[in-house]
């Protein structure tokens, strides 16, 4: 294993937090009326799954690729994310 040189966070500026917020917040806003539709009497099955599935899809899809931090070594940049690493040569 190679010597770490440097470790950095990943740190979110006010922008992509306010971003990111009202963001989720409307993709839970459409899953919600999607189930409220669904549950109407005159709902349309796909439509309504649709409106579930897709934006919390979305938001879980986005939340996986999230960066949390990188790790500076003399080979290689890595590249930590929520569920894994990439590691970039140099």
């Amino acid at each position: 294993m190679s010597q770490i040189l440097a470790t950095y966070q990943a740190p979110w500026g006010t922008t992509l937090k306010v971003v990111s917020l009202f963001s989720t917040l409307l993709m839970v806003a459409i899953a919600t009326l999607g189930l409220a539709g669904l549950t109407s009497a005159r709902g349309d099955l796909m439509w309504g799954l649709s409106m579930i599935v897709l934006p919390l899809a979305i938001v879980l899809g986005a939340a996986a690729f999230m960066i949390r931090g990188y790790v500076l070594t003399p080979d290689h940049l890595t590249v930590k994310r929520l569920g894994w690493v990439t590691p970039i040569d140099l």
